[in-house]
């Protein structure tokens, strides 16, 4: 008796979830599953037409692309095989099998969804590697959705800096990236590596929580404006938007170090540090010019 007007409609989850005699997801093969996909799409576009949008299957993480990168066509050092091999090029064949499937039936899709659990750099070449193959088969326009990530998924990193700099560099990086929208896996309140935004026993939000927060407020703002480093190096990460006289800069310091910060054109921002000691709180010092902590994130902003 409930109507929800739910526009996205995923077929399945990570049916590729390993390899199919030890796959939680999907027992079948992988034709089954293409099958089974189309007959669905199918259906469900016959009776819903453009009010709803199908796709799927959320790959869980195409990572078998570097172990050959010359194959694959990823500018990347090669990983020499290990424990993994072997489910990790099931995942990136499953990947191919299906757009071949679904561009010779003709499936619909109106947006294709995946995983990554991987940190950021290796999650940009997966990226890349997806818009690059969309593409080549006719799909350069489709809704790709990140919907799936952690990137601190160990309970050491629970609450701690080091995760809400992980999870605030993967945002920054992704606000780039060729994937239309991003959900992190997950926040429950529950004492599990996979979650992270709430303290299990009292509810409160962790610093976790925050490095979205700032994040937020760079999106109420609607309009993302250039940011750019003098001297980037992997591990620093930023992104600024503006509304009228508003402004904000997130700015992501994912090293071991301090760093030194100067920046142009904030002469009136305050700044606010998220770590594990500090929940968006305002700093005394210069948005001009000050020293990131490591693992640490910023939200500088003028109002």
């Amino acid at each position: 008796g409930f109507s929800y007007g739910i526009e996205y409609w995923e077929i399945w989850n990570e049916p590729d979830n390993n390899v199919p005699r030890f796959n939680q997801m999907w027992t079948g093969t992988k034709e089954q599953f293409y099958e089974l996909y189309d007959v669905t799409a199918k259906h469900l576009k016959s009776c819903f037409g453009d009010k709803i949008k199908v796709g799927g299957y959320g790959a869980s993480g195409l990572y078998g692309v570097y172990y050959h990168p010359d194959k694959y066509g990823v500018d990347v050092p090669k990983r020499e095989k290990d424990d993994r091999y072997e489910c990790d090029i099931y995942r990136v064949e499953f990947f191919l099998g299906f757009l071949e499937y679904i561009t010779k039936h003709n499936s619909p899709i109106d947006f294709f969804s995946w995983h990554s659990y991987a940190n950021v750099e290796k999650t940009l070449v997966l990226d890349n590697y997806i818009h690059k193959k969309l593409t080549e088969y006719g799909y350069g326009d489709l809704e790709r959705h990140f919907n799936e990530w952690n990137n601190a998924h160990e309970n050491r990193f629970y609450g701690t800096s080091y995760a809400s700099a992980a999870n605030g560099a993967m945002i920054c990086a992704m606000q780039n990236s060729h994937s239309y929208m991003g959900c992190f896996y997950d926040t429950r309140v529950m004492p599990t590596a996979y979650s992270g935004f709430f303290a299990p026993l009292t509810y409160e939000p962790t610093c976790t929580y925050y490095a979205f927060y700032a994040f937020g407020e760079l999106f109420a703002l609607k309009n993302q404006v250039e940011c750019a480093f003098e001297n980037k190096e992997v591990g620093a990460y930023a992104v600024a938007s503006k509304n009228g006289d508003k402004k904000a800069i997130m700015l992501v310091n994912h090293f071991e170090e301090a760093r030194q910060v100067y920046i142009d054109n904030v002469e009136d921002c305050d700044v606010y540090l998220i770590d594990q000691d500090h929940y968006i709180t305002k700093a005394d010092v210069s948005a001009t010019e000050f020293v990131i902590a490591p693992h640490q994130v910023v939200l500088i902003k003028n109002y």
